[in-house]
């Protein structure tokens, strides 16, 4: 099973894969999405909105939990 875990904010959205099943974790890795601050905030919504997506069509996850 693989999750994908977002911690959402406007400069910083975190973002965590885990791959595994049951207890056993496979695989993991992390990141952050950035965005600048002295851009206007639409662009940067739509910054987040078009990284997520596209991590999610790349990674297919069966699982999507956001704090």
């Amino acid at each position: 099973m693989k999750t994908i875990g977002v911690d959402p904010g406007l400069a910083e959205t975190g973002v965590g894969i885990v791959s595994g099943a049951g207890r056993k974790i496979i695989d993991f890795s992390y990141g952050t999405i950035r965005t600048d601050r002295r851009h206007p905030l639409p662009g940067r919504l739509q910054e987040i909105y078009s990284r997520l997506f596209s991590l999610l069509e790349k990674e297919r996850p069966q699982l999507i939990v956001v704090e």
